[in-house]
């Protein structure tokens, strides 16, 4: 079986969707969703990964609109 070279880095690009989850606190199904509404979600060496940024950029798009229908 291959070994995994686990690396943790302060502020990574992209995230499989525990991290995702975790970073939105979230469940997995709800993480996957918004992923793939923001479409960040990208397919790396055949394991699906999340892109931090457009995530970020997504939810700070929808709480703005919010925020001003309010």
């Amino acid at each position: 079986m291959k070994r995994k070279l686990k690396r943790e880095t302060a502020h990574p690009l992209f995230v499989g969707l525990e991290g995702l989850a975790a970073a939105l606190d979230c469940g997995r199904n709800t993480a996957d969703r918004i992923g793939r509404e923001a479409g960040a979600k990208v397919k790396l060496g055949g394991c699906a990964r999340y892109d931090l940024q457009k995530v970020h950029d997504y939810v700070s798009q929808l709480t703005t609109s919010q925020r001003k229908e309010a």
